[in-house]
């Protein structure tokens, strides 16, 4: 058997395995230490104030049932790094019986130390399979062990397509069936898969990023995953409490739901409580995160991407409940999906009334109005604003005249054109009185277009997150209670 790491000993430090044949045809292989093992163990440990002695050389390490193919391990410490050398492995599990389909037969492989070689060789990927290891289970699945040793007394474990057909003890033996252990090795192999490509994407996103901010390149999103165990350990490697996505909120709101009939008649204040802290929890997270970007010079892809994942900062722009129909939709062609020679940031509709509304998205750093006064105190909108809003009136105009044929082709029938409106998010607030003014008289009398700026929008959830948090005025308790229904929670 071909031992890689055999290469960093020194000569001779493989083991040896010693086959005793018993009359019942039952193989007993026992493992003995190489000399240097015993060598390298002496120069760790003399000093040792345990040290009475000399350690084992030799202890059982199989034994092989030829007849009814039966293959017992018994897992054991063969590093010359521990004091208990050639030791049980496991602190209660000693022994690992397979039988049935969960190992390989014997029958018609000569001479018997080729023999086991194959077949440990064959034994299933979460097993150690070189001997100079002590055998066992990898560190990667050694949570089944620990499973094993905290939930039973037993020190066997028993996998076997011929014992019990469910999970069960019998004595000091827990038996496992084949498809059961596969199962579980299967389910842990899943989750090592998605904690490492959560953890390669953390790691090339974060050192993409930092060489794009010092090289004044576009950062990238890092990618959270479809998976919720990748979603929560790219979460974790980040540092960072992200909001929870649509869907997250939907399982969590589900699993609440189905428990709320009882817990809301055995402890209906608890039940309020927790949907109130969910949703708090989830309302600082989206501020934190906003402020962080709006410190950031981030392009307009960035914003957009944001505010799909939070659509509920989107709602914040009306003052009726919304839903995102499209992202980048066409609104000049045939079709929503394409064709179109019109593009908006975001197609929404009234989710009451089916009406439909053009979201358009800038910067936070667009300027809103001329650095320089036309008049005495008077201050012209920017042309970055003036064109954005022209924009917005274009894209208006050619979704208003292509919308039978587009809604018809596109297949969407929940769609109307009442009173298309117009959004444009852009910008922040100046700071200076006479600035405000001047902006505030163009915005007034904008009437086909509403401006908000992302500062306001930012002002809104704060506002709300002071709502829910403010207290009553004759107790100490939240007003988690007094929110109306029809308020927009994330």
């Amino acid at each position: 058997m071909a031992r890689l790491a055999d290469s960093l000993l020194p000569e001779d430090a493989e083991g040896s395995l010693t086959i005793t044949e018993a009359d019942d045809g039952r193989l007993d292989v026992d493992y003995s230490l190489s000399s240097n093992r015993l060598e390298l163990w002496h120069i760790a440990h003399d000093h040792d104030p345990r040290f009475n002695g000399a350690p084992p050389s030799t202890a059982r390490l199989l034994q092989i049932d030829t007849y009814n193919d039966i293959l017992s391990i018994f897992p054991l410490k063969t590093s010359h790094r521990s004091f208990a050398i050639l030791e049980p492995k496991y602190r209660q599990i000693r022994k690992i019986t397979l039988s049935g389909t969960a190992m390989t037969s014997l029958d018609g492989l000569p001479p018997i130390n080729v023999a086991i070689e194959y077949m440990l060789d064959e034994l299933p990927s979460c097993f150690v399979k070189d001997w100079d290891y002590g055998l066992g289970l990898v560190k990667s699945h050694g949570a089944i062990i620990s499973a094993a040793e905290e939930l039973t007394q037993c020190d066997e474990l028993n996998i076997s397509s011929i014992g019990p057909d469910t999970v069960s003890t019998q004595g000091t033996v827990l038996y496992i069936p084949t498809d059961d252990f596969h199962a579980i090795r299967l389910s842990i192999g899943r989750t090592i898969s998605n904690s490492r490509t959560a953890a390669k994407a953390v790691k090339d996103g974060i050192t993409y990023n930092y060489l794009a901010e010092h090289l004044g390149k576009v950062t990238k999103t890092i990618s959270l995953g479809r998976n919720p165990l990748r979603k929560q350990v790219t979460r974790l490697l980040l540092d960072e409490d992200e909001p929870l996505s649509q869907e997250e909120q939907d399982t969590l709101l589900d699993a609440l739901t189905k428990a709320s009939g009882a817990l809301g008649q055995l402890e209906p204040e608890r039940l309020a409580r927790l949907q109130g802290e969910i949703e708090l929890v989830a309302l600082d997270s989206l501020i934190e995160r906003f402020e962080a970007m709006l410190q950031r010079n981030y392009p307009e892809p960035k914003w957009q991407e944001f505010l799909k994942e939070n659509t509920f900062v989107l709602q914040l722009a009306f003052g009726y409940p919304i839903v995102i129909v499209g992202e980048k939709t066409a609104v000049g062609g045939q079709k929503l999906t394409g064709g179109g020679t019109k593009f908006n940031d975001f197609l929404v509709k009234n989710s009451m009334t089916d009406n439909t509304a053009l979201i358009e998205i800038k910067t936070p750093q667009t300027n809103l109005l001329t650095s320089r006064e036309y008049r005495a105190g008077v201050y012209t909108p920017s042309s970055d604003l003036t064109a954005a809003i022209n924009q917005a009136l274009d894209q208006k105009q050619h979704f208003e005249e292509g919308f039978v044929p587009l809604k018809h082709n596109s297949k969407i029938t929940t769609l109307e054109s009442y009173s298309v409106q117009c959004c444009l998010i852009v910008g922040t607030l100046p700071v200076e009185e006479e600035k405000i003014r001047s902006f505030e008289l163009f915005r007034g009398n904008s009437k086909s277009v509403a401006i908000v700026t992302f500062d306001e929008l930012l002002e809104k959830l704060k506002n709300l997150r002071q709502f829910l948090m403010s207290p009553q005025k004759d107790s100490g308790e939240s007003r988690y209670n007094d929110v109306p229904a029809d308020l927009p929670f994330p």
